[in-house]
């Protein structure tokens, strides 16, 4: 018969709850990309040229310089709507309908 060895005294810590994070749920709770969410506009309007392109050009080998030319087109273009909207809603929307007081 083995004789043990009586076991050191061991320190617990108190076990603390704490709320558990939920998990995440896609399409249904939007992931927080506030701060940069206006450069998810440059992938979106490559894979829109890339797909458009693929269909119209003649030769595949201009296809690249194509849906290049098209992404830069589509970014200045939403830009520049995005400022006419600034244009219009800040600058020439109060001329037309100031709010009274």
């Amino acid at each position: 018969m083995q004789t043990q060895s009586p076991a050191a005294p061991t320190t617990t810590q108190p076990v603390t709850s704490q709320p558990s994070k939920p998990p995440h749920r896609p399409f249904i709770d939007p992931l927080t990309i506030d701060a940069g969410w206006f450069w998810l506009l440059v992938p979106l309007a490559l894979c829109i040229s890339v797909g458009y392109k693929a269909v119209r050009v003649h030769d595949i080998r201009t296809l690249p310089r194509q849906a290049l030319a098209m992404t830069i087109q589509l970014i200045l273009g939403i830009i520049a709507i995005g400022a006419l909207g600034y244009i219009v809603i800040e600058k020439l929307l109060p001329l037309i309908a100031p709010i009274k007081d």
